[in-house]
């Protein structure tokens, strides 16, 4: 194989790895959720934190106190 072949190899197979990148990029930009359900999965889990929180200052004041 003379070096023009590889050349041309190597562009050929940087050119099937670009168009792979660009679609896997479209895909993740189709797969991302919308800034509404983000705010309300964080808010959601910030809920649920805050509450476990409590919980578990109950149950040690309990025990404290028994």
């Amino acid at each position: 194989m003379n070096s023009g072949q590889e050349l041309n190899e190597v562009k050929d197979r940087l050119n099937q790895l670009e168009h792979k990148v660009d679609e896997l990029t479209s895909h993740m930009q189709q797969q991302q959720a919308s800034p509404g359900r983000r705010f309300f999965t964080g808010f959601g889990i910030t809920i649920v934190v805050v509450i476990l929180l409590l919980m578990v200052i109950g149950i040690l004041q309990f025990v404290n106190v028994g």
